[in-house]
């Protein structure tokens, strides 16, 4: 989620509209299999705005174990840029929501990070 068009200020946060659903935490067997669609991602508080994330195998693991995260969840079917357009093919049939959110430019992007910020490690 590193990409920037159009006009770049030295904010450390930028404006993206998803397309999904916030979900409840989900079991393994959902998270696994929203994870291997590349559809689970994760919001946390980040500096400059949210933190919003792809979960990865090694971070739900760590959520897991940890029991300590104030992480909410999100199936994600889309996730629009400055520049990006939603079309009628873009929805999928089991219908979704669509809202904006303010996520820091220094999202989460690797274990080291997922713990430190969210799990307090």
């Amino acid at each position: 989620m590193k990409i920037r068009t159009g006009f770049v200020s030295n904010s450390s946060s930028t404006s993206f509209v998803i397309m999904g659903k916030r979900i409840d935490t989900p079991t393994d067997k959902k998270a696994f299999e929203l994870m291997s669609k590349s559809q689970l991602y994760a919001c946390g508080s980040g500096n400059e705005g949210a933190d919003f994330f792809p979960m990865t195998e090694e971070m739900w693991q760590a959520y897991i174990e940890s029991e300590k995260s104030w992480i909410r969840f999100y199936e994600v079917h889309k996730v629009i840029g400055e520049s990006g357009k939603i079309t009628k093919n873009d929805i999928p049939e089991h219908g979704s929501e669509i809202f904006a959110l303010e996520v820091d430019y220094h999202y989460t992007d690797n274990i080291d990070d997922f713990k430190r910020r969210h799990l307090g490690g």
